[in-house]
């Protein structure tokens, strides 16, 4: 059911609160490396959503939930189901979309995403790519499956020299079924839309 616009301004509103308490965890704990995709990258991802207006959307790689809350900003009448294999983590994201009011929501399934993905029923309107960069590969056939004509993959970091990214990157860009671009912001991000 859609919200009326001042109750999307304080929805909004709960979830910028916890997006940057996030960040500034981080900046004041360096020592506990998180590494969420941040607000520069985050506005990529951000306009993403707004653009593809998701009912459903799939992201890999929880972490404490900062890319998962992003796309509950973006629109506020959409499913969420995160994966994440750290239990620990999963419990602090769960602990974050409940102070952002969006745990009603936003789905976090505790698992290796490499599974998950084969396990899953589409069609989702937008996927995340945020995992170990070395199961890029891996898992983007299953991703591109999963995805509704139309939907939009977002994979995170692609501009990293690793070997494996450069497989992704070749592959993501040469996929049959993808028209992808790279966005050279940060470590870059790979939008893919399918055909």
């Amino acid at each position: 059911m859609a919200h009326m616009p001042r109750q999307i301004e304080e929805d909004r509103r709960r979830i910028d609160e916890v997006l940057r308490r996030i960040e500034d965890a981080r900046k004041a704990s360096p020592e506990r490396f998180l590494p969420i995709v941040g607000p520069v990258k985050g506005q990529v991802l951000y306009e993403a959503a707004v653009k593809v207006k998701p009912r459903r959307a799939l992201e890999l790689g929880t972490l404490v939930g900062y890319s998962a809350l992003i796309l509950a900003k973006a629109d506020g009448d959409c499913a969420i189901l995160t994966v994440e294999e750290n239990p620990e983590l999963a419990e602090e994201a769960k602990r974050n979309f409940e102070d952002a009011g969006v745990s009603d929501r936003i789905e976090v399934l505790v698992g290796d995403a490499k599974k998950a993905v084969k396990d899953l029923s589409g069609p989702f309107d937008l996927v995340f790519l945020d995992i170990w960069k070395e199961d890029y590969v891996e898992v983007l056939d299953d991703c591109v499956a999963l995805l509704r004509s139309g939907g939009v993959l977002v994979a995170d970091n692609v501009l990293q020299e690793r070997p494996a990214l450069h497989e992704f990157r070749r592959r993501v860009l040469s996929h049959p079924e993808l028209e992808t671009e790279v966005v050279e912001v940060r470590d870059g991000m790979s939008l893919s839309t399918k055909l």
